[in-house]
């Protein structure tokens, strides 16, 4: 009997791993699928709107720009993105809860994904959203990078979410898992593109 429990402890260690390895690649696989929609809902409020995003318009363009919640940079586009849902990386469920609804969403409790402040729609290089969890650029809530920081691009990302790794959307609607060295590598790409400055906006509350 020992022997028989001792066999199943050893095959007990052996899987559960396994398991837990492949729950995250799950959920991680959920985090990509919502962001490619996320990016495609926006890319079609662009189309619309002269090829720009809703946080880099003003009110009397239909844009967020103006507003102290920074969450209507995506409720603006509500019906293009359908789901709040969508904006939730499932890993997240430590600090965040997805939305029940647009009229209730709130950018620090609901949104797990920055947004790419100077993001233009169809250009390969930009970083239109991305996992929130990075850390470098000056700190805060807006983490920039410029042209002036020649190869010095501190862009990590931290343990939380996808262990030290990240998805990001671009600009052309393609999506991809990123470590933090392919990070840096794009947002010098970015830059090397002849963006001046690279912001990425993490999600917050109203001002």
């Amino acid at each position: 009997m020992l022997v028989v429990i001792a066999i199943i402890a050893i095959l007990a260690g052996l899987l559960l791993p396994a398991l837990a390895a492949g729950k995250a690649r799950g959920l991680r696989l959920t985090c990509l699928n919502n962001l490619k929609q996320t990016s495609l809902g926006l890319r079609l409020w662009a189309n619309d709107q002269g090829d720009m995003y809703p946080w880099s318009m003003g009110a009397t363009n239909n844009g967020s720009a103006d507003s102290l919640d920074w969450t209507d940079g995506l409720r603006y586009a509500s019906n293009e993105l359908a789901n709040p849902k969508i904006l939730f990386c499932p890993t997240d469920l430590k600090t965040k809860q997805p939305a029940d609804s647009w009229a209730n969403m709130e950018g620090d409790q609901n949104v797990s994904y920055f947004i790419g402040k100077y993001a233009r729609l169809g250009q390969v290089q930009t970083t239109l959203l991305g996992d929130y969890n990075i850390t470098g650029g000056g700190g805060g809530l807006d983490l920039a990078w410029s042209v002036f920081m020649g190869s010095s691009i501190d862009a990590t990302f931290d343990k939380n979410l996808h262990q030290y790794q990240g998805n990001i959307a671009m600009g052309d609607g393609s999506v991809r898992q990123v470590k933090t060295g392919d990070l840096r590598n794009q947002i010098s790409a970015e830059i090397g593109s002849g963006t001046t400055n690279v912001v990425f906006s993490l999600p917050r509350g109203v001002f």
